[in-house]
C-alpha cells in the first residue's frame, strides 16, 4: 500500500520484487508490503521481515519458485506444494 492508499496486487513474490526494483519507489512512499505465507495461504506476512527462499520444488504461479515464510524454521521445513488451487 502506498502513502496515497493505492493498493497493488501481484501473482507471486517474483512479480512484487520486479515491480519494486523497476519502479524504485522512495522508501517513505511505501506504507506496507505484504506477501502470502507459503505454509498458510490464507495468511499474510510482512514482506520486509519475511524469509524468502527459492527451490525448484516450490511451485509458484509465475515459475520463479520463490516462496515467503514468517520465520526461518518455517522456511527450513518447507515441503513442496503448488501455489495454484485445483479447479474442479
Amino acid at each position: 500500500m502506498s502513502d496515497r492508499a493505492v493498493r497493488f496486487f501481484f501473482d507471486d513474490p517474483e512479480c512484487l520484487a520486479a515491480y519494486l526494483i523497476t519502479n524504485r519507489f522512495p522508501e517513505t512512499s511505501i506504507k506496507r508490503i505484504w506477501t502470502v505465507d507459503y505454509n498458510s495461504p490464507s495468511s499474510l506476512v510482512d514482506a520486509r521481515s519475511a524469509i524468502f527462499i527459492r527451490r525448484n520444488t516450490l511451485l509458484s504461479p509465475m515459475g520463479a519458485n520463490i516462496a515467503a515464510f514468517g520465520s526461518n524454521p518455517e522456511a527450513d521445513s518447507a515441503s513442496p506444494r503448488s501455489f495454484l488451487l485445483a479447479m474442479t
